[in-house]
């Protein structure tokens, strides 16, 4: 019998890769996420199954406001759509 290892892509297949370093991530995604830091992986969540519901609400909500704020960067420049159609 022999012992066949499947070949996994991305972290599943390489646990320390960085979206940055892979080779499937089309590099102006990277380049537009990079002032984010978020082409690397992200330090661990200070919340966790152990944590109270107002610590878990606390860091659900920076984090979305944390987003908030990279989406307004992303679309600033966007010209207004037509939805009058």
């Amino acid at each position: 019998m022999t012992d066949i290892t499947p070949n996994l892509p991305g972290r599943l297949g390489h646990p320390d890769l960085q979206l940055r370093d892979d080779p499937r991530a089309d590099p102006r995604m990277i380049a537009a996420m990079a002032p984010f830091a978020l082409d690397v992986t992200p330090p661990p969540s200070p919340v966790s199954s152990s944590s109270s519901d107002e610590e878990i609400h606390e860091h659900v909500a920076m984090t979305e406001a944390g987003f908030g704020e990279v989406f307004n960067v992303f679309f600033d420049d966007l010209p207004a759509l037509d939805v009058s159609s």
